[in-house]
């Protein structure tokens, strides 16, 4: 599986992505959220197996693995795919995690044997909406202040994940959960930093790739400053959440 990529509200400051973002990362569209309500620590590795039961889990393969013929060929990301974030964040006294999702993402890559490249993947942050139970609060709407104070997406309205080659491995046409590991770069924010990609991947038939999974971010290498007010507060990382179907071209 190729790829990578690319998992608030009020001034319960959240980080942006998106997630994508994959980028990643914030909610309308067709693709539906998923996931469990814990979340993985900021560098975990992506989880894989059943849809999840809930839209703040964390994502991973909801897909039904199957094998294909042949990887080789150009692929794009198609509907389905989801990306968004995860900040903990200290809600009221309680601990807690700001989680958005968006499905507006765009992308695509090249298989040839047991090699992706030139994965690229953005993720439209202007659609990506908080999905917890705590993004609207005593009058204040978090995904506003991320839009406006945070993320300025009007300057910035996208994130993207560029990968230039991941290995494959050898069963990764198996239909059978692979991981898909390498190094690629985030651009959030205007500034662009390297990234670990520590993904699950999956055949589904000879038209269709899932890959899913976390990776972490520091969120002042994005030029982003959380601020504090009187109920709640963010942690000083993120976590950019991706679930991306690609479909051959």
């Amino acid at each position: 599986m190729t790829t990578v990529g690319l998992i608030v509200r009020r001034a319960a400051v959240p980080f942006g992505v998106v997630a994508l973002s994959l980028v990643a990362a914030c909610g309308s569209s067709s693709a539906a959220t998923q996931g469990s309500s814990s979340s993985p620590a900021p560098g975990a590795s992506a989880t894989s197996g059943a849809a999840a039961s809930s839209p703040t889990s964390p994502l991973a393969l909801t897909g039904a693995g199957k094998p294909a013929t042949a990887l080789t060929g150009h692929w794009t990301v198609a509907s389905g795919s989801v990306a968004g974030y995860r900040v903990n964040e200290t809600f009221v006294g309680q601990s807690s995690e700001a989680v958005a999702r968006t499905s507006a993402l765009s992308g695509q890559t090249d298989i040839s044997g047991t090699t992706a490249s030139g994965l690229h993947v953005v993720a439209d942050l202007t659609q990506c909406k908080g999905v917890d139970s705590h993004v609207d609060y005593a009058g204040f709407n978090r995904d506003n202040v991320v839009k406006t104070r945070i993320l300025n997406f009007s300057q910035f309205p996208n994130a993207t994940l560029d990968v230039a080659s991941i290995t494959l491995s050898s069963d990764a046409a198996s239909g059978n959960p692979v991981d898909v590991s390498g190094q690629g770069t985030f651009t959030l924010k205007g500034k662009t930093n390297p990234v670990n990609l520590k993904l699950k991947g999956q055949a589904e038939g000879d038209q269709k790739l899932e890959v899913a999974g976390t990776f972490a971010i520091q969120l002042s290498d994005y030029g982003i400053s959380v601020p504090t007010v009187p109920f709640t507060s963010a942690g000083s990382t993120g976590n950019v959440e991706v679930d991306l179907f690609l479909q051959k071209a």
